[in-house]
């Protein structure tokens, strides 16, 4: 009850930074994280969107966007913001393989292709605040 509590009082306030600034960065990043975490996928994905579109060559952004379409069962889409991210430099191979928001991408003979051209570590994220 005491978690549920603090994400509504976390998404009040990002809701209310974005009221006032839609283009806030950081709490574009930190409610598309609380809407997917607590089920609001489809939130989560507009802010991912926002975000996405704000920052293009932010290698989170399009991971993050992977993900939210990857939990919508939309894998066309899934796949090319993964394959984007890659590209852009993500490359925490280790969370890839272990992250949940992608379970149904890890199912697909794609997501084995796709490790393997771009196999590395570390990750890049170059869209800062402004």
């Amino acid at each position: 009850m005491v978690k549920r509590r603090d994400e509504t009082f976390q998404i009040e306030f990002y809701e209310g930074i974005l009221r006032r600034n839609p283009t806030q960065i950081d709490a574009l990043r930190q409610i598309g994280h609380l809407y997917t975490r607590i089920g609001r996928i489809r939130e989560g994905l507009k802010a991912d969107l926002v975000l996405a579109l704000l920052c293009p060559r932010d290698a989170v952004a399009q991971y993050n966007l992977a993900c939210s379409y990857s939990l919508l069962a939309d894998l066309e889409k899934a796949f090319v913001h993964l394959e984007e991210a890659m590209h852009l430099g993500y490359r925490d191979l280790e969370h890839l393989q272990g992250d949940s928001d992608l379970a149904l991408l890890r199912q697909d003979p794609r997501f084995a292709a796709l490790l393997s051209r771009f196999g590395a570590s570390g990750n890049a994220s170059p869209c800062e605040d402004a």
